[in-house]
């Protein structure tokens, strides 16, 4: 339900910032990269939800709880593979700033990639 999407997206992030305390990382933030970066195609979306979807990704790369979950529960590639896709073709401004910003994030991550050849691919 696209209508739904925007605030749901916004409680997400909301809930993410407020409560990251109360929040069983280990088992939320899997779950969430998978369904928010693959469970629609990202880039067909309006500019609104994207831009919810980026933001998401942004404090789940940001904050140091979330961090450490994400680079123990995905290959390097997978996350960076992921994220590339849902934001294949962004051309607005605003949204580029936030990919920008979750690009950075995730080099400063310490991913770990099964080859070299897998690690410049993801940062190709």
């Amino acid at each position: 339900d696209f209508e739904s999407a925007g605030p749901c997206l916004a409680a997400i992030k909301t809930l993410l910032e407020t409560h990251e305390a109360s929040i069983d990382a280990a088992e939320v933030v899997p779950q969430l990269v998978s369904t928010v970066l693959s469970a629609h195609h990202v880039p067909a979306t309006t500019q609104s939800l994207r831009m919810g979807v980026y933001q998401v990704v942004q404090v789940l790369v940001e904050r140091q709880s979330y961090a450490g979950v994400l680079r123990d529960s995905f290959e390097g590639y997978e996350l960076v593979e992921r994220y590339t896709e849902a934001m294949d073709g962004e051309k607005d401004p605003r949204c580029l700033l936030v990919c920008l910003r979750v690009g950075a994030a995730l080099l400063r991550l310490g991913l770990t990639f099964g080859s070299e050849d897998l690690e410049d691919q993801a940062i190709e």
